[in-house]
């Protein structure tokens, strides 16, 4: 059983109007303002459309029917915005086409077996001067130690999986709280701004 399969939807779950805050910082920190912007998981497309308000344009890609859908309204405007159903490993990202990859809160669902080529291609994808801003699930994450299929990543893991990108940040955050469900959940999370030289 696919983490798909055994939750909802997370985009029907998510606001559509909140910004995650690591992607705010992200472009605060490297002065990065405006070009092509991958965003990986958009779910609600709250990362979507802050980098279409900042003059991005944006490819998303996310398998959730829903989103798909809720990207009906993202569109309606902005031909800057393009949608991609479809799970990431499945989806070829373009050699040098990006100035940012946002992949925040889902690197964790993609396969083990998947991730060291989806992390390449990512390194690939960005141009010189690109930005990545991602987050991993650590390893005492409850889901990560749970049956469900979630990929959790030590921090030297993480660390040393955009080989070819310079730490911009990186942090760690532990607690205890809720899922997007409401459900109680032990957070372990690693964060990451990332540029190509």
């Amino acid at each position: 059983m696919s983490v798909g399969e055994a939750a909802p939807s997370y985009a029907a779950l998510c606001d559509t109007r909140k910004t995650h805050p690591l992607l705010a910082y992200a472009l605060r920190r490297t002065g990065l303002r405006t070009g092509r912007a991958l965003d990986i998981g958009a779910g609600a497309f709250g990362d979507t459309r802050y980098l279409l308000d900042c003059g991005f344009d944006v490819d998303a890609v996310d398998p959730d029917p829903v989103a798909t859908e809720l990207a009906k309204g993202v569109v309606s405007g902005r031909s800057r915005f393009t949608m991609v159903a479809d799970e990431i490993q499945n989806h070829r990202i373009i050699p040098d086409a990006y100035s940012l990859v946002v992949a925040l809160h889902v690197l964790p669902f993609i396969p083990v077996d998947a991730i060291d080529r989806v992390a390449d291609d990512i390194v690939s994808g960005l141009r010189p001067g690109g930005v990545l801003c991602c987050t991993h699930f650590g390893v005492r994450d409850s889901w990560v130690i749970s049956d469900l299929p979630i990929n959790g990543v030590t921090e030297r893991r993480a660390a040393q999986l955009f080989t070819g990108l310079q730490p911009i940040y990186f942090g760690v955050s532990e607690h205890d709280g809720f899922d997007v469900e409401g459900n109680p959940k032990h957070w372990h999370v690693l964060r990451q701004v990332l540029i190509k030289a």
